[in-house]
Parts: structure tokens; C-alpha cells; sequence
């Protein structure tokens, strides 16, 4: 049996949560393992955006330290709804720091991985309710079904093209049978085989059993390659059923030692359910050994309404769950009556003595806690509000238009017989042009041919509140129709959303200039939630359609159109090259753009911007202004730049110097590792982002590879001849502005800071991801809404100084610096250090999964979202012609409605706009229905949470607000800047970041918790999480929104209630506000863990290349040597983190332990080094 590197785990672990999860861990472990009696089953149901999944790394890491010496093997089983979060958090949550442990995320999978499993000491097995429990409603993967073909008993395959055929699914016949052939036959178990096998041949004589069906349809498909529907369909059903069986199998082969639910309320149906899949579940978790971790911020419906249909759902939902986690000695019957005494009690309370109540809410609150906690967030600011404010709306009042719009789509509707239109007018504009599925539009669709007298004066009469074609084409200002709307555009016009295409960095190193000035210092996106389905479309199409707008039709003098802006567009910074025939000289008119993309160490390192900025500013609050930078950088080039001009150049000016002198620079100050990277076979691949340095089928994009390539090789040979002729004049200050605001740089310097240490910026695998995100940001001024964001500050700035603008890419260059983007670039890397789980992930590692985020996230699509034209023809027929109307989707966008139009095929459309939306760049607004209210984070340059339509209670107000309420987010970084950025002017470390929030700790109260700095910081006069409520004065939106904000303090204390809102309104009309707030202070349920007694503090190091999160065996280390002189630095990394992990270690036999990995380490490397360390 091998064995991963041995525990204790626990120690590292903890230090990476923060002390309030570390609580959790410490109390969950407590009563899963320790306490008698104990549980077998705890959840965890922390606010959301609180770490859950931290959590869970802390319990499995302290339940493998206590199991180790107990069990010959222990294995983790993780389970949630997703496969893709699965195969995330399953890494997230392997403590090892090596994937050997992580099996497949199908359980039906585990014959062909089984043997792993049973070599290895320490397994982590994830896999989804839908793909594991019940599998027969699908074909599967084709690795499954070639799995299966070498599982069914030989005599089943006799016929074998025919079951080749059956089993190849949708996958083409022939790419199967390669599979199958391919398929590795020893590495399936021949337990599991057999096991799988009894249970087919199990009632074979049965017509309907397998076997039988099976042989009949081999029979019946023969050596067919097109099959009939009803053979599909046969064809389908059969080999779910093979895969149930295949399951079933599996499952109880595994033998869990924690079971882990994630999100568990979305197939809590499992907990009692009698099907199958249930049946399967309830043996993982039924199992003897196993203990089972719950996680789930809303493990039953938290508040129900009369009218939600649902009646006491709520009650029997809670019951249901706090019963299974009692188990089979519950005593859920003596807590429902513990929950009756306490009702009747709140009932009769009209004021006064609280004791009684007191003391009853405590008892639920002791049984509570000895099966679930939950930590809130509300509790660590005085006014108990969590840093939430609620702003009111601009713009919210009715305008004729709007009016008129009403009664124009109400005539139609009663036309069409479709009810009352108040509520969709209420909620959007031009809602014959935008709706798709409504009855409203289904009728239209349907009677607008008939000529009926009624819809055609109606539609008639409806023509100047439609959407014209002609407007839309020739870019004219669209009446928003809507008060919604309106009031939308006018708050992000107030905030300059309009004005620029990123969010201004929270911690700027100087003062902005340009468009940047404008822009209201506390700008964040704007999360929307609508209860209707056709606003996520109005409000991307519109809002989009009007950032264009404002954009293109100035820059373009008026003459260009909606439909041909996009014509033919290729972008101005390409690689183009131009053969002379004739002379056989070649001139490259790219070399500019190249050194905007190339990641200079020398520059990134000695011409830090911050520290720049940080000496202009000499300790003072006021920021430096971008010249006095500029100055600082330009005076530690000077002299380099003139150590390179050659004596004897004569001539005119050598351009080339532009591009050049950086590379010249590196190849001075850093000789070996600039020539290793130079050197590198497939440069060309490794600088730009893999898939677009490859070959394509487009000959454009063929072309332009081509000429890609053709750059980088002739910036080789320039640097080997060195053939330049005179400096340029102004070279000192181009160089100076390609040092603080060249894409390349720009991301080596970050990608240096967040990884540990600025001086390791000449590091080959850091240049690459530099490059690779260099790339991306040069696609970014490539598109036309960007292209115009830069001649119209262009065109300022000659308005203003008599300049003219110089080329394209010089302007870029200027425009980069006005934005502080270097700023952007740190800000953005130092939460995707946390958010891509990258914590003490070694530099290479980290690197490389930021910048392929970032390069993810500036190349989101454009989409293209469609609309219904309407309209009277000439002989006064109403016409309706679908999706005829067009919209580009791109400042605002939905999320939640699967595919978009102009999207490539089998993209995951809202990953991709959720991550873009988690960057600084556009979009800026993003829509939804209650489908992104659970489970998804946009907090990272979100703060703003629009109710479009207010939701039902307040429950789900919280949902929604979780979403941007969440670690590290945007308001609590904003006042993080506001508070310490001006003091960060001592040299630290080289993440401003990370030195502001250590800055926040260090004054944080004893009694507060570490929620405080990092996900609630609430100086005087910050920001806040912002909650918009978009009504209208005296409208019924206006007395839901009064009710809703009093049943939010009161919901809480009907908590585990039947008939909750008669209980919250009974209260509401029998104590006054003075009472309500002491009765929910004194009587709301503290479900928090009790503080853990830690026999030693445990400091927070979220470094990535100084933590202890990962120390890494002797194997990996030897991997990351690599073959070449470079990757020598991440060995040394690797040995930097042993002795890191070695000195916090409080045991000696530890230590002793890790020194003898690292004389390992250093033993097995010898032979491979020896050529290296000689030369």
C-alpha cells in the first residue's frame, strides 16, 4: 500500500482558515470523533460566502490526523450537485498537495480505478447525485461505457460490433471501438467485476431482464450504423440500466470514513426517499464507520409565506433535517415540543420580562448546536447591520412616455385576451419587442395574421412605443420607457460607468487621469435580480446598446452604423508583415506591439510604480500625480538607457530602440534566465495564450499566427546581432511609461508580487503567464468599443495640450497609465489568489492558473441577443418578424439563460460571463433571475445588489446579497485602501494587499472575530454593500418593500416555526420598534460554535510561496527541476517551504521527519543536477 506524505495535516490546515472557522473545525471534529456521545452526523450552515468549503478542508485534515494510526486505509467521499464544482472543491479540499489521492468524479468509474483506491492510505472520491445515484436517465461518458463493454460477461459480447454499436451512444462507431480496444484491461478490479456481473445475470430467464433485452437488441441493430428512434430510445434505456446496476456495485464497495454533502438541500431527497438512488445514499451514509458533514447555508426552506402554496413546508422541512441528523436515536419528538412551548410563549409575550423566553430559547439552541452551528455575519457591527445600506434611487418617477407605453401594451393585451399588463409594463420597456414566452407574445404570434380589427387598431396605435430598426441602426438615444430603467442609466451614468472600460483600481498608486478623473471614487458593478424572465434581456440589451452608443457614434463623427461597426473589424495592434519581393527584406510593423506584450524583469523589478509613487509622495496622504512618477522611473533609466547607445551611431533615429532596449536591459541585469526564456523551443506558444498561438483554420487567423511567429523570430535575431543605430530622443520617456504601464510588465509585476517576491519577476514560468495575460490585454485594445474608449481620450487630450496623437499603440500605452491599471492588475491578482485556491500552491502553479483566469475573463464574447420587430406595414397590417432586431451584449449581460446567440458552440456561456463579471473589465452590469441567488459568488468588484422586483421574504433578500457579501470583497477593499492605503509607503512586502489587510488586523478588537477585516471592515464614511430598491413612490412595490424591511429583524425568531408568517405579522402589529429590536437581540438563536481553547496561537500566512499549506514530496520536487538551469528556482522553492513547515512544527519527531524528506529530496536530485551545478 503506498502512502501519501504522512500527517499531521491539521496544523498546516488551520493556519490557512481564519479563527472563527478554525472554531467550527475544532467543535465539528469535536463531536464527530471525540465526544461521548458524540454525532455521526453535523452540519454546517454558515452564512453564505463565510468558507464552507475552508471548513471542510479543516475537518477532514483533523479527522485524518485522528484516523491514521486507526485505519488501514481511509477514504473521503465528497458529494454535491455539480460535477464541475466537484472536480474544484474535491481539489480544494485534498490536503495532501499532490493529486494522487483524487479519484474520478463518477462513481461508476471506480472498477477501472479500484486498485488505486486500495493501494493508497488516503483516498478523496467525488462524484454528483445525478451521475452516481441515478445514472439510468442517461448514455454517460464514452470512458464509462468502454468500461462497460470489458465488465459484461464474455458471452454477452459475441456479437461484438453490434454491442460496439449499442454502446457507442452518441459518440461515431468507429472513435468507440478505437476506445474500447484502447481500453487498459488490467486496471479493472476483478471483485467489482464479478460483483457487477452476478448482479446483470441475476433473473435472466425474465424476458424483460437485461440479458434477454440486450441479445435482442444486438439482434435487431446487427452491424447498422444508423439506428431507428425507437432503437435509440431502447438503445438509451438499456445502458442506463447497465449503469445503475454498475453503481450500485460500486457504492458498496466504498467504505467511507467521512462523507461529505455539499449543498446538501438540492438532492435532500435522498436523506428518506425510497427509490434506488436513495437506497444508495443512505448506504454511504448509514455506514458503520462513516461520519457524515453537512454544508449548506440553507439546509431547509428558512421562511415560507401563505401564498407560496407550500403551506408548513418550512416546518416539516426542519423537522425533516434536524431528525436525520439525530439519527436513530432522535429526539426530534421532544424538540417539537420544545418548539410548541416556545411558540405559545412568543405569543403571549407582550412586552417586558424576557427570562421565560430566554431560557426556552436556549434549551432549542443547546439541542441545535449539538448537531449544526452557524456562524453570521451581523454580529460583528454595532448597528448589527453587517455593513449593508440601503441607497435610494435616483431617477424612480413616471414620465409621459411611460404612461403612454401603458396603455398602449394594455390595449394590446386585452386584444389578445392576456389579462392585465400592469405588472409587465411595471417591469420593462418595449415588452413586444423583448418578450418571448409569455401569453401575451404567444397570442400576438398567433392571431397577428388574422386581421383582427381589435389587435390591428391596437398594434396600430402602439407604434410609437415599439422598437424601429431605423433608430437602432443610425444609433439614436432610446427612450428607456421605464422608470426601472431610467433610474438604472442614471445611477451608472453618476457613477462614469459609462466612461471607462475597467473599474479603477480601490488602491491607486497616483492620481488618475483622463476619463479615470471622472469616474465617482466609490464606483462598483451592478448585480440586478429581477423575478421576470424578459428583463435580464431589456436590461442587457438596452444598457449595452447605450454604452456603444455613447461611444462609437462620437468617435465615428456620426456616419457609422449599429450593424456595421463591427464589420470586418480586425483591430489595430497585429503582427502584420510585408515581403519586399524584389530585395528579399522584410519589415515587420508589429515590433511595437510585441514590446507592449513583452514582460521585462529588469523594468518590472527597478521601475516598480508603487514604490515610485511611494517616494514622491514621501509619507504624505496626498497621491502623486502620474508625471511625478513617470519623473521618479525616468531617472533610474537614464543611465542604463545610455550605458546601451552604440558611440559611433549616426543617422537618423532607430525606432527599434522602442521595442528593443527592455530585452537589452534584461539581457544585462538578467543575463541567464532572459536567455533561457528567449531560448525556450516553442516561445511563440509559451508567450501567448496556447490556444490562439496555434494553428487555425481561418486563413485571416492563420495568417496572423504566421506573422506572430515571424515577430518573436526576428526579436531573436535583433538581440543576438544587436544591429540598432541611433537612440531615439524620447526614448527614456517611451521606456519609462512601457516600465509602469506596458501590458507584459504590468502583469510580470503583479504576478511577482502576489507569488511571493518581486525579485523573482525574471522567473521563465512567470514571463510566460506574463505574456499569456499581455496577450489578452492587447485583444482587449483590439476590440472596437476599446479602440474608441482611446481615440476619444486621445482626442481630449489634443484638445487640451495642441498635441496630436501619436500611433496607435503609444496611445494604449497612455491610456494604460491614465487608468493606474498596474493597480488594477495587483488588486485583481490578490483576490484570485484566494479565489483560485492558489494558497501556498507553489509559484509556478499560482501563475499560471491566474493568468489563465485573466486571460479567460478579458476574452468573454460579445454576444448577440435578439429582439421581435414590429411593426404596421402599409396596408396597415401589423407584422411581426422574430429576431429580427439584433443587440450586442457586452457592457451588460444576462446570466441564467443558457446559450447565447454568437457564442462558439459548447462554450459554458454563464461560467464565462460570471468570471468576466468577477474581473475589473466590462461588463459592468450583470442580470438575473432567482436562478443566480444560490451558490455563486460575483462579489469581487460588486457591491451593488438591484431589486428589480422585490422577492417574496426576506430570506431570500439575504440570498441575493450574499452573492456580493462574501471574503475579501469589493467594499471591504475599498475601505481597506480608504483607511491604510496612504500608509503603505514603508517597504514591505511587495503586495500592497496583503500588507493593508495585515495593516486592518492589527487594530481589529480582541473580541472581534477574523470576519473583521475580511469580509466586514465598516470604518466611518466608507462604503457598504448597497442595496437598491428601484419603486415607485405610493405603488404596491413601495408598501411590500415597508413590510419586507420590518420582517427582516423579526424572521429569525420564527426560526423552526409552523405558520411562520402569521407568527412574524402577529408580532409586527403587537410590539413597537423599541421592542422588537430587544426581542430579537435577546431571543434569536446563536448557533455560532464555542471559541476553541488553541494550546498556541496559529497565525494566518496566505503567502503563496511561504505558507505551509503545501510541502512538497521529494517526487514533485524533482518534477519541478524540469530541464533547464530556470527551473532550479522551484526546487529551491520547494526546499524553502520544508524548512518553512519544519519551523513551525511543534514536534520533534516531525521535524526530524521533514529533514529526512529533504535529505531525500537532495539525495534523488543529485545525479540529475550534477551537469547543472558543474556548469
Amino acid at each position: 500500500m503506498t502512502s501519501v506524505l504522512a500527517p499531521p495535516y491539521g496544523p498546516k490546515v488551520l493556519r490557512s482558515l481564519r479563527d472563527f472557522q478554525r472554531n467550527t473545525v475544532e467543535y465539528v471534529f469535536s463531536r464527530l470523533y471525540l465526544e461521548s456521545p458524540g454525532a455521526k452526523r453535523f452540519l454546517v450552515a454558515d452564512e453564505v460566502g463565510l468558507g464552507k468549503t475552508m471548513v471542510a478542508k479543516g475537518v477532514v485534515a483533523r479527522a485524518i490526523d485522528h484516523l491514521w494510526k486507526r485505519e488501514d486505509r481511509i477514504d473521503v467521499v465528497y458529494i454535491c450537485s455539480n460535477a464541475s464544482i466537484a472536480r474544484q472543491n474535491v481539489s480544494r479540499l485534498n490536503v495532501t498537495g499532490t493529486d494522487d489521492a483524487v479519484l474520478p468524479t463518477r462513481v461508476t468509474l471506480l472498477p477501472a480505478r479500484i486498485k488505486s483506491l486500495q493501494r493508497q492510505r488516503l483516498n478523496f472520491v467525488s462524484f454528483t447525485p445525478g451521475t452516481s445515484f441515478s445514472p439510468a436517465s442517461s448514455l454517460g461518458t464514452a470512458e464509462e461505457r468502454a468500461l462497460l463493454y470489458w465488465l459484461l460477461p464474455p458471452e454477452w459480447r459475441r456479437e461484438d460490433r453490434a454491442a460496439v454499436t449499442l454502446l457507442a451512444g452518441n459518440a461515431g462507431r468507429d472513435r468507440f471501438a478505437e476506445r474500447v480496444k484502447g481500453f487498459d484491461q488490467s486496471t479493472i478490479d476483478d471483485t467489482l467485476r464479478i460483483a457487477f456481473q452476478k448482479k446483470l445475470e441475476g433473473g435472466a430467464a425474465d424476458p424483460q431482464a437485461l440479458l434477454p433485452r440486450f441479445q435482442r437488441l444486438c439482434e435487431e441493430i446487427g452491424r447498422a450504423t444508423n439506428l431507428s428512434d425507437d432503437q435509440r430510445s431502447a438503445r438509451s434505456e438499456l445502458v442506463g440500466e447497465f449503469r445503475a446496476s454498475l453503481a450500485s456495485t460500486c457504492i458498496t464497495a466504498l467504505e467511507p470514513d467521512l462523507v461529505i454533502l455539499d449543498e446538501f438541500q438540492r438532492f435532500k431527497d435522498l436523506l428518506d426517499g425510497q427509490d434506488e438512488a436513495s437506497r444508495l445514499a443512505r448506504h454511504l451514509f448509514d455506514y458503520e464507520k462513516a461520519r457524515v458533514l453537512l454544508l449548506s447555508a440553507t439546509p431547509y426552506k428558512m421562511y415560507t409565506l401563505q401564498d407560496d402554496g407550500s403551506g408548513d413546508d418550512h416546518f416539516a422541512d426542519f423537522l425533516k433535517t434536524v431528525e436525520f441528523l439525530q439519527g436513530a436515536d432522535s429526539s426530534t419528538g421532544t424538540f417539537k415540543e420544545q418548539l410548541a412551548d416556545y411558540r405559545r410563549a412568543l405569543l403571549q409575550h407582550a412586552g417586558g420580562d424576557l427570562s421565560e423566553l430566554t431560557r426556552r430559547s436556549e434549551a432549542i439552541q443547546q439541542q441545535l448546536r449539538a448537531v449544526m452551528v452557524r456562524t453570521e455575519r451581523l454580529a460583528v457591527t454595532p448597528l448589527r447591520d453587517g455593513m449593508l445600506r440601503e441607497v435610494p434611487p435616483l431617477a424612480m418617477h413616471l414620465k409621459a412616455a411611460d404612461v403612454k407605453e401603458y396603455v398602449a401594451i394594455d390595449r394590446v393585451s386585452q386584444a389578445l385576451d392576456a389579462g392585465d399588463a400592469l405588472h409587465y409594463w411595471s417591469a420593462a420597456p418595449y415588452l413586444l419587442n423583448f418578450m418571448e414566452s409569455y401569453v401575451l407574445k404567444k397570442r400576438l404570434a398567433e392571431r397577428i395574421d388574422a386581421a383582427d380589427e381589435r389587435l390591428v387598431s391596437a398594434v396600430s396605435e402602439a407604434r410609437s412605443t415599439l422598437l424601429s430598426r431605423e433608430d437602432i441602426e443610425r444609433y439614436a438615444e432610446l427612450d428607456p420607457a421605464n422608470a426601472r430603467v431610467r433610474n438604472l442609466f442614471e445611477d451608472l451614468d453618476a457613477a462614469g460607468a459609462f466612461e471607462v472600460p475597467w473599474v479603477p483600481p480601490s488602491m491607486g498608486y497616483y492620481a488618475l487621469e483622463g476619463p479615470f478623473d471622472a469616474v465617482k471614487s466609490g464606483f462598483t458593478k451592478r448585480l440586478v435580480f429581477s423575478a421576470w424572465h424578459v428583463v435580464p434581456k431589456v436590461v442587457a440589451c438596452l444598457a449595452s446598446y447605450e454604452a456603444e452608443r455613447r461611444l462609437v457614434r462620437p468617435a465615428a463623427g456620426g456616419e457609422v452604423t449599429y450593424r456595421s461597426a463591427r464589420d470586418k473589424h480586425r483591430g489595430r495592434l497585429r503582427f502584420t508583415v510585408r515581403d519586399d519581393g524584389a530585395s528579399g527584406a522584410s519589415r515587420f510593423a508589429g515590433m511595437s506591439v510585441l514590446g507592449l506584450m513583452y514582460p521585462s524583469p529588469t523594468l518590472a523589478i527597478e521601475c516598480d510604480p508603487l514604490q515610485a509613487a511611494r517616494d514622491s509622495r514621501q509619507g504624505g496622504p496626498e497621491l502623486p500625480v502620474l508625471s511625478d512618477v513617470l519623473g521618479q522611473v525616468r531617472s533610474v533609466l537614464e543611465p542604463r538607457l545610455a550605458a546601451l547607445a552604440r558611440p559611433d551611431s549616426g543617422g537618423a533615429e532607430d525606432e527599434r530602440w522602442y521595442w528593443a532596449a527592455p530585452m537589452l536591459l534584461d539581457l544585462i541585469q538578467h543575463s541567464e534566465t532572459t536567455q533561457a526564456w528567449f531560448g525556450q523551443r516553442d516561445l511563440h506558444g509559451e508567450w501567448r495564450e496556447p490556444t490562439r498561438a496555434a494553428a487555425s483554420s481561418n486563413e485571416a487567423d492563420s495568417e496572423a499566427q504566421e506573422g506572430w511567429r515571424r515577430h518573436v523570430d526576428h526579436a531573436r535575431q535583433l538581440l543576438q546581432s544587436q544591429d540598432l543605430g541611433r537612440q531615439p530622443a524620447d526614448l527614456p520617456d517611451v521606456v519609462a511609461r512601457l516600465a509602469i504601464a506596458g501590458p507584459g510588465t504590468m502583469a510580470l509585476r503583479s504576478l511577482a508580487r502576489v507569488t511571493g517576491q518581486l525579485s523573482r519577476a525574471d522567473s521563465v514560468a512567470l514571463r510566460n503567464a506574463a505574456g499569456r495575460i499581455a496577450d489578452a490585454i492587447v485583444g482587449l485594445f483590439n476590440l472596437p468599443d476599446v479602440e474608441a474608449f482611446v481615440d476619444r481620450a486621445s482626442e481630449a487630450h489634443r484638445v487640451r495640450t495642441g498635441q496630436e496623437p501619436g500611433p496607435y499603440w503609444r496611445e494604449v500605452l497612455g491610456f494604460c497609465a491614465a487608468g493606474g491599471l498596474q493597480a488594477v492588475l495587483d488588486e485583481y491578482a490578490h483576490i484570485l489568489v484566494d479565489a483560485l485556491g492558489q494558497q501556498g500552491h507553489s509559484m509556478e502553479s499560482a501563475a499560471h492558473a491566474i493568468a489563465d483566469e485573466m486571460g479567460k475573463a478579458l476574452r468573454v464574447r460579445t454576444a448577440t441577443l435578439s429582439a421581435d420587430a414590429l411593426w404596421v406595414a402599409d396596408d396597415g397590417r401589423p407584422v411581426l418578424e422574430r429576431g429580427a432586431l439584433a443587440f450586442r451584449s457586452r457592457f451588460a449581460v444576462r446570466f441564467g439563460a443558457g446559450p447565447a446567440e454568437g457564442t462558439d458552440e459548447g462554450t459554458d456561456r454563464d461560467d464565462a460571463v460570471r468570471r468576466a463579471f468577477n474581473s475589473p473589465f466590462w461588463p459592468f452590469v450583470l442580470c438575473s433571475t432567482s436562478v443566480g441567488q444560490e451558490g455563486l459568488d460575483f462579489h469581487q468588484y460588486c457591491h451593488a445588489v438591484v431589486h428589480w422586483n422585490l422577492p417574496s421574504n426576506p430570506v431570500d433578500l439575504e440570498q441575493r446579497e450574499g452573492r456580493v457579501h462574501r471574503y475579501k470583497n469589493h467594499a471591504v477593499r475599498r475601505n481597506l485602501a480608504k483607511q491604510h492605503g496612504h500608509a503603505l509607503t514603508a517597504d514591505g512586502h511587495p503586495d500592497p494587499w496583503r500588507q493593508a489587510f495585515k495593516a486592518a488586523e492589527s487594530e481589529r478588537e480582541e473580541s472581534k472575530p477574523d470576519l473583521v477585516p475580511y469580509w466586514v471592515y465598516a470604518p466611518p464614511g466608507g462604503v457598504a454593500i448597497e442595496r437598491h430598491v428601484p419603486v415607485l413612490p405610493l405603488s404596491g412595490d413601495a408598501e411590500r418593500r415597508t413590510r419586507l424591511q420590518k420582517s427582516l429583524a423579526l424572521y429569525r425568531l420564527a426560526f423552526g416555526q409552523s405558520r411562520q408568517e402569521d407568527l412574524v405579522q402577529y408580532l409586527a402589529q403587537r410590539l413597537d420598534e423599541q421592542a422588537i429590536a430587544d426581542v430579537t437581540s435577546r431571543l434569536r438563536l446563536d448557533l455560532a460554535p464555542p471559541i476553541a481553547a488553541m494550546a498556541e496561537p496559529l497565525p494566518v500566512d496566505d503567502g503563496v510561496l511561504v505558507s505551509t499549506g503545501v510541502v512538497p514530496r521529494a517526487g514533485q520536487a524533482l518534477k519541478a527541476l524540469g530541464d533547464d538551469v530556470d527551473r532550479l528556482s522551484g526546487l529551491l522553492d520547494a526546499f524553502a517551504i520544508v524548512r518553512e513547515a519544519a519551523r513551525l512544527r511543534d514536534s520533534v519527531e516531525t521535524f526530524r521527519e521533514l529533514l529526512d524528506r529533504f535529505q531525500a529530496v537532495r539525495a534523488g536530485t543529485a545525479a540529475n543536477t550534477q551537469g547543472v551545478v558543474q556548469a
